[in-house]
């Protein structure tokens, strides 16, 4: 995931045609079309921003990039007094036991203890589908033991998020995020990614790309941000990964049928911007050859 970030810290002006048409016959050698790229200058300006299989302006499933917008919208949440990062899910859902003592700090980080992450049980996708299974995710968390409490990357996590906010607004907390949260207000294409809406916050939004490097452009962490340790020099933040002043995160579900989307957000340390969305299951292969057409690009503009 990291080494996706290398090549946009030293990125030059490379000619927007010459990517374009990489891009295309990129998307069409391995199969994952519809999918949209959008790189974004520094200054905010659009440096590229084209699509295969699709308008660049549809919207398309972010998967776990949703959880940097659930984080987005928190820590707005806690701005209005609506919530502290240090109250806990068992102050809003009554929660009592281990489970109820996990503060949504740990929640937006993963570091609740909240293992093992039931979601991934069911390769068929069912549990990121159906409501009714969403339901019971968290009613079995409900009287859970917590685990170790480092970094430990769960969905879970952010349902229970999502279902705290809630009962913290009063309001179903998917819509008071996307109407009252301005970095989320601002993204006219963003909306419910069908097929996933039932994982909400955790997973379950759909947008543009030229929208979504947008707001990786103007995301920047300060002191307030809850963190934890993924790794050395690796650590999470409110639903995004900070890597030496790099924020990315990405998304992706995958099915044993091949049917799938997946989802790149990032923003490196000079401040160049990315979103990428795409459909299907890319092997590591594809990723190399991604990884290919933009060290050419960059070679090509770099005396």
């Amino acid at each position: 995931m990291m080494r996706w970030l290398a090549v946009w810290l030293i990125w030059a002006t490379p000619a927007f045609a010459e990517i374009e048409a990489e891009f295309a016959t990129f998307v069409q050698e391995f199969g994952i079309g519809p999918a949209s790229l959008t790189l974004m200058r520094p200054d905010g300006s659009v440096l590229v921003d084209t699509a295969v299989g699709q308008g660049a302006d549809a919207a398309a499933p972010i998967l776990s990039i949703s959880k940097t917008l659930a984080g987005a919208c928190t820590l707005h949440a806690e701005q209005m007094d609506r919530v502290a990062l240090e109250d806990t899910v068992g102050d809003y859902l009554g929660w009592e036991g281990p489970a109820g003592e996990a503060t949504l700090a740990q929640l937006l980080t993963h570091s609740s203890g909240y293992r093992p992450d039931r979601t991934q049980r069911d390769y068929l996708g069912r549990f990121l589908s159906q409501p009714a299974r969403i339901e019971k995710i968290i009613e079995r968390r409900r009287t859970s033991d917590r685990g170790n409490l480092s970094y430990f990357y769960n969905n879970e996590n952010f349902i229970v998020l999502e279902a705290v906010l809630t009962a913290a607004l009063g309001t179903p907390a998917l819509d008071w995020c996307l109407r009252e949260t301005p970095s989320l207000a601002k993204m006219e294409s963003l909306r419910r990614a069908e097929g996933y809406d039932a994982i909400g916050l955790a997973g379950g939004l759909a947008v543009q790309t030229r929208e979504l490097a947008a707001f990786m452009h103007a995301l920047a962490p300060d002191d307030t941000w809850p963190t934890a340790d993924v790794d050395d020099g690796i650590v999470y933040g409110p639903g995004v990964v900070l890597v030496k002043g790099r924020l990315v995160h990405r998304g992706g579900m995958c099915l044993i049928t091949g049917w799938g989307h997946g989802a790149i957000a990032a923003k490196d340390s000079r401040g160049w911007s990315i979103g990428f969305t795409y459909t299907g299951c890319p092997s590591p292969k594809a990723e190399a050859a991604l990884q290919a057409i933009l060290d050419a690009a960059v070679a090509r503009e770099t005396p």
